[in-house]
């Protein structure tokens, strides 16, 4: 979070299995460090005169100097090309110098930003979105010590996703009083060590043939952008699924809001955290928004992992090879879907990319996690009509375990503001209602944009309340879906749908058959 009118910023660290908060304060000179796991850990710094993050007087840097980017920096236009499926324009930059007289370095710095909305790109929830967005900077050159032989090579890459502009609440901001915090402006605050490097090059050399399959964990986290090609958009979500203790949490981002389901399968609950409310139903399986849970073996359980992302061995997974995902250097693997009825066929190819074992997360290492999964394919209507499709989803901060879950008052109720402790805590004071009920009272119109397991179709329209459970679960047996999900519920003139922004403003015939 970056405010440079009340000359603030704050970063969040992943490391392990720790989340460490920095707010760094320029307006009072102060550095704050407080383990978001334990409220009780709390450590204050005084703020450097210099660093990267600092600027003259005293203030932190101009957004501009911080990105190094903008006319100063003499940038050139490249041209439009996709970075993780999202059109956008690019610009490079030369930087060389020298280092305290000993290092020289050359560097090529390379910005791509999302296109604006007019050239055919959007972001779920902001109105006029995409243009100005950064999606993506790459670094590429080499560094040398001056007077000796040989060079090091310089390959980064960082990956910006749900970029909000404009002043973060002032909440975010908001720390331990200094009584409660460990006094340490006589010492320079620490940053966590980086890990010993490894040789890429070795590794691409020894690249198998063949790879065992990842296990998947029975019990995540992770941020999940999806860019819908065809569409023209990016939405995201946080999906928090526990097959061990049966239940999940789903969050959908509407701009700066975001609305939050959770669905305790033991209990045979789905609760909707929603319009300064919180709501519950019955989380039957068989309900059309409901594709996380499944009755099959007795009670009502939630789906394995295996299933939810649609990746393992029953699925004829195809090894290809190592290829680099946003600068991580990844297996892949590759699975051909087809299914029919008497509404059409539908084919596609997901495949699958995770982190090489070598590959280090959050400092961690000897793992392999899913970074994206990209789908590709086409649908043939009964009506003779052709859609084609290509879908990007890419995992961030994927976080395997418990860990996720708890965190003190980290857990928002979206619309009330109060926090919870636990991921699938909810309000005690939740009211009962039912999807049924809602359809035959709204209407329930459009056609059917889901296919259950056996192929058929099943579900109508739904209604907004839907799109915070089916919309964050961002899997391949509901991803094909995700986009038509929303479009269908924003086309349904509910005045509660306007705060999607009208996702698709033109109707076409591909569209009505999806």
């Amino acid at each position: 979070w970056y405010d440079g009118v009340a000359d603030k910023v704050r970063i969040d660290q992943h490391y392990h299995d720790e989340s460490i908060e920095n707010i760094l304060d320029y307006s009072a000179g102060q550095h704050f460090i407080f383990d978001k796991d334990s409220s009780s850990s709390c450590d204050v710094y005084s703020l450097p005169s210099r660093g990267p993050l600092s600027g003259a007087g005293g203030h932190v840097r101009g957004v501009h100097d911080l990105f190094r980017f903008g006319a100063s920096f003499n940038e050139t236009y490249m041209g439009q090309q996709r970075v993780r499926g999202i059109m956008c324009d690019t610009w490079f930059s030369r930087i060389r110098g020298t280092f305290n007289d000993t290092i020289e370095y050359d560097y090529v710095l390379i910005w791509s930003f999302a296109v604006s909305e007019a050239d055919g790109w959007r972001v779920v929830g902001e109105s006029g979105s995409g243009y100005g967005t950064p999606v993506q900077a790459e670094l590429r050159g080499e560094t040398r010590m001056a007077g000796v032989p040989g060079h090091r090579e310089v390959h980064h890459v960082y990956s910006f996703t749900r970029f909000i502009p404009g002043p973060p609440p002032s909440s975010v901001f908001s720390h331990p009083s200094l009584s409660s915090c460990t006094d340490k402006t006589s010492e320079s605050a620490p940053f966590p060590e980086p890990p010993a490097g490894w040789n890429i090059t070795e590794v691409m050399s020894n690249a198998p043939t063949e790879m065992p399959i990842p296990t998947l964990p029975q019990q995540l986290y992770t941020m999940i952008e999806a860019n819908i090609v065809e569409k023209g958009y990016t939405m995201y979500a946080e999906d928090f699924l526990d097959y061990i203790d049966n239940e999940a949490r789903f969050v959908t981002f509407n701009g700066s809001d975001k609305y939050a389901t959770v669905v305790r399968f033991d209990e045979d609950r789905e609760y909707i955290l929603d319009d300064g409310q919180c709501r519950y139903t019955e989380a039957d399986a068989s309900r059309r928004g409901n594709r996380a849970g499944t009755s099959s073996g007795g009670g009502f359980h939630i789906r394995n992992i295996t299933s939810l992302l649609r990746f393992g061995v029953e699925y004829g997974e195809h090894y290809d090879g190592r290829v680099f995902v946003r600068g991580v250097l990844c297996d892949s693997w590759s699975a051909s879907f087809s299914r029919s009825s008497s509404r059409g066929s539908l084919n596609y190819t997901l495949e699958y990319y995770f982190s090489v074992p070598e590959w280090r997360e959050r400092g961690m290492q000897e793992r392999s996690i899913p970074v994206r999964a990209y789908m590709k394919g086409e649908m043939h209507s009964a009506a003779g009509v052709d859609t084609v499709f290509e879908h990007y989803y890419d995992f961030f901060n994927f976080v395997e375990g418990t860990s996720a879950f708890n965190a003190t008052g980290g857990f928002e109720d979206p619309h009330t503001g109060n926090t919870f402790n636990n991921a699938f805590d909810v309000p005690s004071n939740c009211t009962h209602f039912s999807y049924r009920e809602e359809e035959e009272q709204e209407g329930s119109s459009g056609p059917s944009i889901e296919e259950n397991e056996e192929g058929s179709a099943s579900g109508s329209d739904g209604v907004l309340k839907r799109v915070s459970f089916v919309a964050a679960f961002v899997v391949p047996c509901s991803l094909l879906f995700v986009g038509a999900l929303i479009y269908f519920l924003v086309k349904k003139h509910n005045p509660k749908a306007q705060r999607f922004q009208s996702i698709d403003n033109s109707a076409s015939a591909n569209d009505d058959n999806l």
